[in-house]
């Protein structure tokens, strides 16, 4: 299943549920697109990959706090779920589905 598409993504953060929109495009291997807050803001995404059913890709972030979250989830369907890494402030479960 393909990792292309438009993205209602949710992740459970120490700081609560937080709510992004993710855009993805796949072609030979690599991941690119853009993920998008509740704050409106969008941001690339970068060091994209797809493997399979698995999908990589880093996020800088600038709000609630400046960060490079990365992603590492496996689609299924219409739905991938996996986990995002904060560096020093943890790692968390995240969930997408798609729009």
């Amino acid at each position: 299943m393909s990792a292309d598409g438009t993205w209602e993504l949710s992740m459970r953060t120490p700081r609560g549920e937080r709510k992004s929109m993710l855009v993805l495009q796949c072609g030979d291997g690599s991941l690119v697109g853009k993920l998008t807050g509740e704050a409106g803001t969008p941001t690339d995404i970068f060091d994209g990959r797809a493997d399979g059913k698995g999908v990589f890709f880093r996020a800088a972030i600038a709000s609630p706090t400046p960060m490079t979250l990365e992603f590492a989830g496996t689609v299924g369907g219409n739905e991938i779920s996996g986990t995002v890494s904060a560096g020093a402030f943890g790692t968390w479960p995240f969930t997408a589905r798609r729009a």
